[in-house]
């Protein structure tokens, strides 16, 4: 496996694992009714939106090569 499909996987398990972070504080804001631990929720979808990209440009430069 080249470095760069081992760089993909760990980037996948990422958003994988920052997914299942960020609804669990979605959802406990949402039951607690805390502000502070929802938007800690919504940071961490803004944090898979970003890691979304860095995979894709990831994915561009090793079709480039």
């Amino acid at each position: 496996m080249t470095s760069t499909r081992q760089e993909q996987r760990v980037l996948q398990l990422s958003i994988a694992a920052t997914i299942v972070v960020a609804a669990i504080g979605f959802s406990g804001g949402m039951l607690a009714r805390s502000q502070a631990i929802l938007f800690d929720g919504i940071y961490s979808l803004v944090d898979v939106a970003l890691t979304l990209v860095a995979l894709a440009v990831m994915r561009l430069m090793a079709n480039e090569q």
